[in-house]
């Protein structure tokens, strides 16, 4: 059980690598396998991963690599937690009754009155805009991570137009909702921050055919 997941664990310190330091990884290989004789490949993997990981800053495909997770993982994916967690809200609203805002503009004047009305007709649009949103954030996340940067465009044209929707809506149904700044400034981050690492992707590919095709 220990070599299978010392050699998964080689696999995965040798991928972080990448090609850039394909020398590094060979020579990691070839210790490796001293080191199985040695009855000790498990620690070996294990320090070979971590500095593979410490070393990926140092290179443009580490850092490549890093900037992916970090967006999708630390941006992306609870972007879409948090429209996900909004449309269940709104799918209360519907099912179960009024909400305290609903309430709170209920029991005013008249034109409060009036805007709690089209509050109450507009939360079917704005949940099947958040789910479209959760579920839009999920996929890029997944075809971000995968470098499908054709399905990554389309996926974040259409995330981008439900976004602008949804958040001209919240500002004028309900400009004092909490998180609308927050909201706010995520999506600018991401919908920044999508195109520059499909330029970012592109500038490495070209680099790549040159070299590969360099006399």
């Amino acid at each position: 059980m220990t070599l299978p997941l010392a050699r998964l664990v080689m696999a995965l310190a040798t991928r972080c690598l990448g090609r850039e330091r394909g020398a590094w990884a060979r020579a990691m290989r070839g210790e490796f396998e001293a080191a199985v004789d040695d009855r000790r490949p498990l620690a070996f993997a294990l320090g070979c991963l971590a500095a593979a990981w410490r070393a990926m800053p140092g290179h443009d495909e580490g850092r490549f690599v890093l900037a992916r997770y970090l967006l999708a993982l630390g941006l992306i994916v609870p972007l879409a937690a948090f429209h996900l967690g909004c449309a269940g809200s709104g799918l209360r609203f519907l099912l179960a009754g009024p909400d305290s805002y609903y309430t709170l503009l209920a029991q005013g004047g008249g034109a409060a009155q009036q805007l709690a009305g089209a509050y109450r007709s507009a939360v079917p649009a704005m949940t099947a805009l958040l789910l479209a949103l959760g579920i839009g954030h999920l996929l890029i996340a997944w075809t971000l991570l995968d470098c499908q940067w054709r399905r990554v465009a389309a996926l974040w044209a259409l995330t981008a137009a439900a976004a602008a929707t949804l958040v001209a809506t919240i500002a004028a149904l309900a400009p004092s909702a909490a998180g609308i700044a927050v909201q706010v400034a995520g999506l600018a981050i991401e919908l920044a921050a999508v195109p520059a690492l499909a330029a970012w992707h592109r500038r490495r590919a070209f680099r790549d055919h040159c070299l590969e095709n360099a006399p």
